[in-house]
C-alpha cells in the first residue's frame, strides 16, 4: 500500500494542491488561460507487467482533467492533459 500512497500522493493529490495554488478561489480569470498536466497512456489502458498503482493514479489524472475542462471552460480556461505511450515492441 505504501507504493500507492507514494504515487497518489504525487500524481493526484499534489496536481490538486498546484491547481489550487494557481487558481482563484472565486473562479475568475483575468484573460484566457491553460493548464496542462502530464498524463500517461496507461491511465487509459493497462500493461502486461505494468503497475496497477501508477496506472490508477494516471486514470485519476485523466479524470481531474476532464472534470475541470468543463467546471472551467465558462471561465475561459483550457485544460488538456498530455499522454506518452511506450515504444512498440516487436
Amino acid at each position: 500500500m505504501d507504493q500507492w500512497d507514494k504515487l497518489f500522493s504525487v500524481n493526484v493529490i499534489g496536481r490538486h494542491d498546484v491547481l489550487q495554488g494557481v487558481w482563484c478561489p472565486d473562479g475568475q480569470s483575468r484573460a484566457a488561460a491553460k493548464i496542462i498536466s502530464l498524463s500517461s497512456v496507461r491511465g487509459q489502458r493497462g500493461a502486461s507487467g505494468g503497475n496497477s498503482a501508477y496506472c490508477a493514479s494516471k486514470g485519476a489524472v485523466d479524470m481531474i482533467t476532464k472534470q475541470l475542462a468543463c467546471e472551467l471552460a465558462p471561465h475561459n480556461v483550457n485544460v488538456n492533459a498530455l499522454g506518452q505511450s511506450s515504444p512498440s515492441r516487436p
